[in-house]
């Protein structure tokens, strides 16, 4: 026997509930968790400094998020409210997105610079720093492809106003015959 719990959620509920369970994991991961955690050895200042980074950036992406949410509880029109989520969605959906885009493409630029410079703390002087900038590459082609469409899915989105975006390739395709000539 099989049991499934499945919770589908769309509109203001998606966005409540996004907001607060972003809210809470990044508080736990940047003020809490840290607090709890003594660091013994550089590599556990690292994972500190890590941690507290990645729990700031949720904590800002659940507030950019939770505090629209909270200014739309004061309109009243059902229409503007809707639309209000329309923005608060598409906002908080670029923003988490460009999160991970930007830094990934900066990734080749900083460890090649690092990697110039080097011995310092990013890159040390060894033969697998060379592996790290392959790596950091593939991360900078990876938030360049990112980028690039978030600009044409943002693009479309803004201008269909719609949350869902069709491409040509998702219609089926009706084929024209060719006129007969007399």
């Amino acid at each position: 026997m099989r049991w499934h719990a499945w919770v589908s959620l769309t509109g203001a509920a998606k966005l409540w509930a996004a907001s607060i369970v972003f809210v809470i994991l990044g508080g736990l991961l940047a003020l809490l968790a840290p607090a709890f955690i003594e660091p013994h050895d550089p590599d556990d200042e690292v994972a500190l400094l890590v941690m507290r980074v990645l729990g700031g950036l949720f904590l800002a992406l659940g507030l950019a998020v939770l505090l629209p949410m909270l200014v739309s509880l004061r309109i009243a029109d059902p229409v503007r409210r809707d639309r209000f989520y329309w923005w608060v969605n598409f906002m908080g959906g670029l923003l988490g997105a460009l999160s991970f885009a930007v830094p990934a493409a900066l990734a080749f630029p900083i460890f090649l610079a690092a990697y110039v410079t080097r011995p310092n703390a990013l890159v040390p002087d060894d033969l697998e720093a060379v592996n790290n900038l392959g790596v950091s590459a593939m991360f900078s082609l990876v938030g360049i492809v990112v980028l690039i469409a978030l600009f044409f899915v943002g693009r479309e989105m803004l201008r269909t106003r719609n949350d869902r975006i069709e491409f040509p390739f998702d219609r089926e395709v009706k084929l024209r015959r060719p006129r007969s000539r007399p």
